[in-house]
């Protein structure tokens, strides 16, 4: 008997459309084969690869900074540089360079590389601007007393050294400084000059004026004097070594004399004043200057027109206030004068008979009313 043996083959087609070979890795083991998804990949299936990323930097400001990356790659690249999601306009190789000013502070930097055979992204780096330093407060005496000591001093912020300059000369290092026994020769000009971070030369200043002053020196008041009632008056300080002056009435603050004053007087001026003077290194009080007031005279009442009888006797009175004495006429005849206020004709006769009149005078630099 032959025996036979029969083999079956079994064949298996494995149709692939092209178009499914991208992006696909192809395994062929034995009689079977399978697809499994994979990266995106060029020829070789190699990879763009960032040897170096651009770095976090702190620059001085507005200074010129350049990032860059450094790849290996198996094909033809392009560059796209990003500030935050943005993309920089014309960024479009290995190196970047911005300016670092205050738009850029704190910002970051990537770039994206992209070829045929695949695309990748950059660390971000992130641009700080150094601070500059700026003086936050300053003591700085502009006016100076003989014989006090005084302490100039600033504060500054991201300082890293204070100089004091006195018409240009360095005087002194550090935050603060005094003069002890101050006088005239520490008169000037004066700087303090703060420096900021040495790698980028950064320093600000503040300039001021220091003059020596001495004590308050009063050279002239007003004196006293009488015045009228409706006259002018004033009071007059001159001094130096001053700030300002106030005046003061009987003792009491009067602000209503601001400056040099000058007013109209009626009775309530007639008081005694002085002014305080308040000065660089001291405070002085003028002497004591008085206005006296005087009413001017006022005729209160008078008898215009009278009768009387020949051979009696007829006594004119008249009231007045204010006055010193009165000077009795008839028509233009001076009569008598008297300090009280009446006038007596005795034993009257016809040749008496007429116009009188009385001038009232008052204090000689007042007038004199009839």
């Amino acid at each position: 008997m032959k025996l036979f043996s029969v083999i079956c083959l079994q064949v298996f087609f494995l149709v692939l459309n092209p178009s499914h070979l991208r992006g696909a890795h192809v395994e062929i083991s034995g009689l079977f084969s399978r697809i499994e998804p994979g990266r995106e990949s060029g020829p070789g299936d190699e990879e763009i690869e960032i040897t170096r990323h651009p770095e976090s930097r702190s620059v001085c400001e507005n200074t010129e900074v350049t990032l860059s990356v450094q790849i290996t790659s198996p094909c033809d690249v392009e560059y796209q540089w990003y500030k935050g999601n943005d993309p920089v306009d014309g960024a479009n190789e290995p190196q970047l360079t911005i300016i670092a000013d205050a738009g850029n502070n704190n910002a970051g930097f990537y770039v994206k590389i992209t070829g045929a055979c695949g695309s990748v992204k950059s660390d971000v780096a992130t641009l700080t601007l150094i601070p500059k330093p700026e003086i936050t407060g300053s003591v700085l005496h502009e006016n100076i007393c003989p014989g006090a000591d005084y302490t100039f001093s600033a504060t500054a912020s991201n300082a890293s050294a204070y100089a004091w300059y006195k018409e240009g000369i360095l005087i002194h290092s550090g935050a603060s400084f005094t003069v002890e026994n101050a006088d005239a020769a520490d008169e000037g000009y004066y700087r303090v000059v703060v420096k900021g971070n040495e790698a980028c030369a950064y320093e600000t200043e503040e300039g001021f004026s220091v003059f020596s002053r001495g004590e308050v020196e009063i050279r002239h008041i007003s004196p006293s004097v009488t015045l009228c009632e409706g006259m002018g008056a004033e009071m007059l300080v001159e001094y130096r070594n001053g700030v300002s002056h106030k005046w003061y009435k009987n003792g009491v603050f009067a602000p209503e004399m601001d400056g040099n004053w000058n007013e109209i007087v009626n009775p309530a001026d007639g008081d005694s004043y002085y002014a305080v003077i308040e000065g660089y290194c001291n405070t002085d009080t003028t002497d004591i200057s008085t206005i006296t007031v005087k009413k001017n005279p006022v005729i209160t009442s008078f008898v215009e027109e009278q009768q009387a009888c020949a051979g009696a006797s007829y006594t004119f009175s008249v009231t007045a206030m204010g006055a010193v004495s009165y000077r009795w006429y008839k028509g233009e005849t001076f009569l008598a004068e008297t300090s009280a206020g009446g006038y007596t004709l005795n034993t009257i006769s016809a040749s008496d008979a007429g116009i009188y009149r009385v001038e009232v005078e008052g204090e000689e630099i007042c007038g004199s009313p009839v």
